[in-house]
């Protein structure tokens, strides 16, 4: 069997970074090729273009698996509501890509939006210092996505979730820690999603 690059990359989230690998791991990579790079839907499904995939490196793909995997913790696609679509993705790559960084996660892809200080903001706060209707992908483009797929999510579905993501950051938290493996950079951002009220040392 080949072992692929997108293979090698998983193993090293797995082996690294236990914290993205416990939330990878529970999810099938839906191959699309009419996403351009990679894209996260209502449900935080994740999908992704295999053609592109093979374009990178290991380290650049441990890099926007876990960027698609913070769209899954943000619930940014499912949070977007009515804000412009765009401009929310923006935010949401400035924030996840600042984190990333923070945290010595992969290789950030050349070119990717990069604002510094997003990671000690809420989404919502970076998205309100954007402009409106933004050309291209912001300040340095991604090209990943929010999408729907489907049907919309009803209130119960968007409550289920909810709480389903809170679970699911708890045990991958908890994963990492066990492992010795959750940075410094991350611990508070993930303490506040689980429970803003919680001191993420506790």
């Amino acid at each position: 069997m080949k072992v692929t690059t997108l293979d090698r990359a998983k193993v090293s989230i797995v082996t690294q970074h236990p914290f993205f690998a416990s939330i990878l791991m529970k999810r099938q990579l839906i191959e699309d090729e009419t996403i351009p790079t990679a894209a996260v839907d209502q449900r935080n499904q994740i999908y992704i273009n295999p053609t592109w995939f093979n374009t990178l490196s290991v380290d650049e793909i441990v890099f926007v698996l876990a960027h698609e995997i913070g769209h899954v913790i943000g619930q940014h696609a499912s949070r977007r509501g009515a804000r412009q679509p765009k401009k929310w993705n923006i935010a949401g790559d400035a924030w996840i890509n600042d984190m990333l960084k923070a945290a010595g996660i992969g290789q950030p892809i050349k070119g990717c939006v990069d604002i510094t200080g997003s990671k000690d903001c809420t989404v919502d706060e970076i998205y309100n210092t954007l402009p409106d209707n933004p050309d291209g992908d912001g300040p340095g483009g991604t090209g990943d996505d929010l999408i729907e797929r489907g049907s919309p999510l009803t209130a119960e579905e968007a409550t289920r979730i909810d709480a389903e993501t809170r679970v699911e950051i708890a045990q991958a938290a908890q994963a990492a820690k066990a492992q010795g493996k959750m940075p410094t950079a991350l611990a508070k951002i993930i303490a506040d999603l689980i429970d803003p009220g919680t001191p993420w040392y506790d």
